[in-house]
Parts: C-alpha cells; structure tokens; sequence
C-alpha cells in the first residue's frame, strides 16, 4: 500500500533537515556557476566582435587606402550627399569630420558590409598623400569606451564605442600623430 511505502521513506525523528539544505546549495551553486559560463560566453563573444570590427577596419583600409582611381564611392565634393547617405545606411547622424587642421583632407567615403550591419568608411589624406581611414557602425546602447590601441604588420588602429556609434580609424602613422586625428573626431563625432 502507498501509504505505508511512504510512511516508511519519511519516518518521523529520522527527517534529516540537513540534507535539504545541501541540496538546495548544491542547486545554488549549480545555477551560480552556470550562470557565469553563460556570462563569460557573453564577454568573449563581445570581445570577439570588437576584434573582428577592426580586423574588418584594417582589412578594408588596406584595401581602399592603396587605390588611385577609385577609392572613395561618393568624393568630398559631394560632402552633404555623402554625410546624409552614409546617416540613412546606419540609421544616425553622422558627421564627417574635420581634420584639416591637422593636414588632412577628406577623399569621400563609401559604404560597407561589416559584420552583416552596414558601415561607413571614411577615407582622408594628407599633402604627402598618406591616409586614414574611419569605419563607423552603429552601436545601440553602446557604453562610451576609451580610445584603445592596437597594431598589427605596422598598420596601426584606434577604437572607441561612444552613445550612437563605434569607430575604428585605422593609418600606418605613428601613434601619436593617429591619436591626435582619433581625438579631434571623437570632438567632432561625439
């Protein structure tokens, strides 16, 4: 009979009350620890995604930055065709900015597939005809980051995540000299 089964698993005076309590930790402890395997999945893969953003950044610098005839898609002297395509493509304002003060004029820019999402690429170049290269994406929520730095075969990248947008200018300069352009964008961007 059920009723005797059961009274002889649970018999009074022999209830353990400890064991419910380890089992209950051990649950906790469970959901804890796979809680943080699934967070730390989130961290990598978000760490990934920054990477590959300016791998794609480097990729397509090196690629555009070296042509003569065809760099840009749309040239500078079409500025507010450019600045208001390039702000439909990524569905925010965007400005473009100005680096003349620093000896650098803007070629136009063009559009790109980055990371399934379109990107606008930016391209500058001084007298001596060296240039830099912005890829721009929208970030939804993004947290403001701090230019980091990176370098890779020589060519040399700064990153940053601001409200609306994350940035990546990519110029075989010194890093001194990129991180004055990355700075007066980030100005004129942000």
């Amino acid at each position: 009979d059920v009723h005797r089964i059961a009274g002889a698993l649970v018999t009074p005076g022999k209830a353990r009350p400890w064991r419910g309590m380890a089992v209950a930790a051990a649950l906790c402890l469970a959901i804890g620890l796979a809680g943080g395997w699934i967070g730390r999945g989130y961290r990598v893969a978000a760490a990934a995604g920054q990477a590959t953003l300016v791998d794609e950044a480097v990729a397509a610098h090196g690629l555009y930055s070296r042509e003569v005839l065809h760099p840009v898609e749309v040239r500078a002297d079409q500025h507010d065709h450019l600045a208001a395509w390039l702000s439909k493509r990524l569905d925010r304002p965007l400005v473009l900015p100005d680096l003349r003060p620093l000896g650098f004029d803007l070629v136009g820019g063009r559009l790109l597939p980055v990371q399934g999402r379109p990107a606008a690429q930016l391209m500058y170049e001084d007298t001596a005809g060296q240039r830099v290269t912005f890829l721009i994406v929208a970030a939804s929520g993004g947290q403001e980051t701090a230019l980091q730095y990176g370098e890779e075969g020589g060519v040399r990248s700064l990153v940053w995540t601001e409200e609306a947008i994350r940035c990546v200018l990519v110029g075989d300069l010194p890093r001194d000299r990129l991180r004055a352009i990355a700075t007066l964008a980030y100005e004129q961007l942000g």
